[in-house]
């Protein structure tokens, strides 16, 4: 993508007239030559203006770009990693496995973390060692079913029945789950409501710590198109 060029320079100053040291007729030569500078200086610096307008556009297009090229490299890179140490179908497999791996579960590809000493102990999207691939987080919506929402640690979007830890009276609805390291979040839509809540976790990987869920205060009105 090209950049729009900035406009050129602004004029050369003018004299400045000066009351004690120009005779009249001098003052009023630099006076004419002086307002028509300035209004020339205006005009350039509403231009400037307007460049700073396009050029933030423009670079504010190209980080977009860029933004989604670095997204889609990173998808790329975890689709060529899960394909090389893929190991089948999870549920195929017993006895000890090493990382790096890849299986397939429930319609979704997870990576392992961590060397196990036994596979079928380690339920791909139940156990911490798993994660879903970046791919399969971003672009699947699965089914929980009526879960015990603090084993939902796994990036990823989600909708389940009646669920346990979950906002009282909220069933039937959709999960956006958001992992970092030790930690996640957790955001759940009501659909029979459109209520927001939310809650965080700490130390996923020793002692799951949960806070209590926090409903979203919202306007009331419905929004009119």
């Amino acid at each position: 993508m090209s950049f729009t060029p900035p406009p050129g320079a602004p004029p050369a100053a003018a004299p400045i007239p000066s009351r004690r040291q120009d005779d009249q007729g001098t003052f009023d030569l630099k006076t004419d030559v002086y307002l028509t500078w300035t209004e020339s200086l205006r005009n350039w610096l509403a231009g400037f203006v307007s460049w700073i307008g396009d050029f933030i556009t423009e670079v504010t297009a190209v980080q977009g770009q860029v933004s989604s090229a670095a997204a889609t490299a990173v998808i790329a890179a975890d689709k060529a990693l899960a394909s090389a140490h893929f190991k089948g179908v999870w549920s195929a497999l017993s006895g000890p496995l090493i990382a790096p791996a890849s299986v397939s579960h429930d319609g979704v590809i997870w990576l392992l973390n961590a060397d196990v000493p036994d596979v079928t102990a380690v339920v791909p999207g139940v156990s911490s060692v798993w994660t879903s691939s970046l791919a399969d987080a971003v672009l699947q919506t699965k089914t929980l079913g009526n879960v015990d929402l603090n084993i939902a640690i796994t990036s990823g979007f989600y909708s389940f029945g009646t669920p346990t830890n979950g906002p009282a009276g909220v069933a039937d609805s959709q999960l956006i789950v958001s992992r970092g390291g030790d930690t996640a979040t957790q955001i759940i839509v009501d659909k029979a409501t459109g209520a927001v809540f939310v809650r965080g976790a700490s130390d996923l990987t020793s002692a799951p710590a949960w806070s209590a869920w926090r409903r979203v205060a919202m306007h009331n009105e419905v929004v009119v198109p």
